[in-house]
């Protein structure tokens, strides 16, 4: 018997893959950008993948000199676009003020449908003289009200509430909200907003879709005094998963340094609500010209809710939004290497490059915005994310 063996090809694996690309803002556009910023969140899609949020640059009503313009932050309007037709609304609000310009993109503000959002914005401003040691500084203080803007109608909505620091978030049925008023937790019933105080101090950070569970940022406690002959530790803020239901912390999120921007980014569910993608850090060494220099590395960590524990550490990047399946997760790789648009999946731990060399933006409705540099100036995309389909 002779046994003939003939050449095999073996088909690559199927991965998921970015489709039905479409370009948002040219690269000759660059109102939009806000340069040297933030690797992702300059633009938000709402949870249905329709509209995109995103602030672009007003001109300077009167002209500045140069050092001027340097030192003060260009004004900025809030704008939400149709991604199907293009065309886009300015949100009848005051310009964005200082120290704002990314936060209404970083954090989401929409319903879960996407049909409304619930914006804090500047009620009243005082400024203050303060004499110190002969120079005279001005002291800002803001009062922050909370607005409802109905996305179809185009119309705003201003509440009764106010407090010095307001911040929102619908809960995961869109009927409340979860709120910080003056550093405590409340959650409140809509359209009445009356207020229901929990035991938990901070601000909403994320809500998870399928159950009633918010992570909390808790900013470092200033009141805990050492005890007499201690040396006084250093203030720590912490990540906390709360039971918004039974009124009661769940577990602080492990990490190995506390992170810098636990403020400053959202932390990312997965649809499903089972898995929870939130910023770590930790100490690293590098060699430099002048020798081994300490730093600190940003990571992504993934608390499994369920059971408990950490589960995955994914370095230099950070999940800008939920896939297109219960359990994946969109990342921007925070690095020259690996820079570019990548899905993980949190029950499996697989990792596919979407789009290398892109800075990923944000990710919901199965869609992902993302930035692409060139020598005229980063151009922004929308596309959605394929996956593969089961072999027949």
């Amino acid at each position: 018997m002779f046994i003939v063996w003939l050449p095999v090809t073996l088909a690559a694996a199927a991965e998921p893959k970015l489709v039905e690309e479409k370009r948002i803002f040219p690269a000759g556009d660059q109102g939009w950008n806000i340069p040297g910023m933030l690797w992702c969140w300059v633009m938000r899609l709402s949870p249905d993948g329709k509209h995109l949020l995103y602030t672009r640059e007003l001109p300077a009503a009167d002209p500045q000199p140069p050092e001027e313009r340097e030192r003060r932050e260009p004004s900025r309007q809030l704008r939400l676009r149709d991604l199907e037709s293009g065309k886009e609304v300015s949100l009848p609000l005051d310009p964005i003020p200082d120290g704002w310009t990314t936060v209404y993109t970083r954090f989401n503000f929409f319903d879960p449908a996407g049909r409304t959002l619930a914006l804090p914005v500047v009620a009243r401003t005082e400024e203050r003289r303060i004499a110190t040691g002969g120079a005279r500084l001005t002291s800002v203080r803001r009062t922050m009200r909370l607005v409802l803007y109905d996305v179809a109608a185009g119309k705003v909505t201003k509440t009764a509430l106010e407090a010095g620091n307001l911040m929102a978030k619908f809960d995961r049925t869109g009927r409340g909200l979860v709120l910080c008023k003056d550093m405590m937790i409340h959650t409140a019933s809509l359209p009445e907003l009356k207020l229901t105080g929990l035991g938990a101090t901070g601000y909403p950070n994320s809500i998870c879709p399928t159950a009633d569970v918010a992570v909390l940022f808790v900013p470092p406690s200033r009141t805990v005094r050492p005890r007499e002959g201690a040396r006084p530790e250093r203030p720590r803020s912490k990540l906390m998963l709360h039971d918004l239901r039974a009124d009661k912390p769940l577990a602080e999120l492990p990490s190995e340094e506390p992170s810098s921007n636990w403020d400053d980014w959202e932390c990312q569910w997965t649809s499903d609500g089972r898995y929870l993608y939130y910023p770590g850090a930790k100490k690293d060494t590098v060699q430099t010209p002048q020798g081994p220099r300490q730093r600190t590395a940003t990571l992504s960590l993934v608390w499994d809710r369920l059971a408990g524990r950490q589960v995955h550490v994914i370095d230099a990047a950070v999940a800008v939004g939920p896939g297109p399946t219960p359990t994946s997760m969109v990342l921007c790789g925070l690095k020259d290497e690996p820079k570019g648009v990548f899905l993980h999946d949190a029950a499996t731990g697989q990792r596919w490059t979407l789009e290398p060399g892109a800075k990923a933006q944000h990710a919901r409705g199965g869609k992902v915005v993302y930035t692409r540099a060139s020598p005229d100036g980063a151009a922004a995309y929308v596309a959605r994310i394929a996956m593969p389909t089961a072999a027949q």
